[in-house]
């Protein structure tokens, strides 16, 4: 999903992680208490062909309902994300209720996209 919803704001002193291809971003049974958007590079789910790119949610499904995480997410190459815990994703939501539209009006256009590509129940998580 893209996350152009959340980079509207200065997000310059957001921490960010760099790992090379091949290394792990999530794994199966990590704790959702912390969202992740490739700000650069490309992953993919293990058990999926989506490809995620600049400016994804990495699993932003799961992010936001589940308390952990069921899909290994793998960089493809050297991949910078911004890691966001999730209380300052509530605050930022809190904040901006344009973002609070904007963040559904994206997950609803993720989930018709997902549906219309895939009959699979499972890769709506991803």
């Amino acid at each position: 999903m893209d996350a152009g919803f959340l980079l509207k704001h200065d997000h310059r002193e957001w921490p960010r992680l760099t790992v090379k291809s091949g290394e792990v971003i999530i794994e199966p049974q990590s704790s959702t208490d912390r969202a992740y958007i490739l700000e650069s590079g490309i992953a993919k789910a293990s058990n999926s062909p989506r490809l995620f790119i600049s400016g994804d949610l990495l699993s932003a499904v799961e992010f936001l309902v589940c308390e952990t995480y069921s899909h290994r997410i793998i960089a493809k190459d050297t991949a910078r994300l911004i890691v966001l815990a999730r209380e300052d994703i509530k605050d930022l939501l809190t904040q901006s209720h344009t973002l609070t539209w904007s963040l559904s009006c994206m997950l609803a256009a993720d989930i018709i996209k997902r549906d219309s590509a895939s009959p699979s129940p499972a890769s709506r998580l991803i």
